[in-house]
């Protein structure tokens, strides 16, 4: 006898069901659900419970603002870059990558500032066109074929 052909239910999406259902009748977002599943020693991933959602006629919940969302699930606020709190005090400094400060007494004769700024590059209040440039000269200094890549 073949088996029979086509897509078939997983055993996994149906021994959750209910809790899926009535999770989403809390107004709970897909992982929020998947969440609180995980937490129940349930793992369902969040691509799942959509696709469960989905079939059980489920639409997509309307987009929530940052008072109507559950505690833990709120975007994290980063910090921001400010040239004010630069201390330039006299100091030790310890680290391998003492190359990346060999270029800064040839940067500091050049007038390197009045260039960025008749190029005309963006910058902000808190972190100037110059101030940015500079970093991205230190990171090809420190070796890394993209800035994009620094934190990997």
């Amino acid at each position: 006898m073949t088996p029979a052909k086509g897509p078939h239910a997983s055993r996994k999406q149906d021994q959750f069901r209910s809790q899926v259902i009535s999770l989403r009748k809390q107004n709970l977002s897909l992982y929020d659900i998947s969440r609180a599943l995980h937490q129940a020693g349930q793992p369902l991933s969040p691509a799942a419970v959509a696709q469960l959602l989905q079939e059980e006629g489920f639409a997509k919940l309307p987009r929530r603002g940052d008072d109507e969302r559950p505690p833990g699930t709120r975007p994290t606020v980063a910090d921001s870059a400010d040239v004010q709190q630069l201390d330039l005090q006299p100091r030790t400094l310890h680290t391998k990558f003492g190359g990346l400060f060999l270029f800064l007494p040839l940067l500091a004769q050049l007038p390197f500032d009045r260039r960025v700024r008749q190029a005309g590059l963006p910058g902000s209040a808190l972190l100037p066109a110059p101030h940015a440039l500079r970093s991205l000269l230190a990171l090809k200094r420190f070796g890394n074929a993209r800035h994009s890549h620094v934190m990997s």
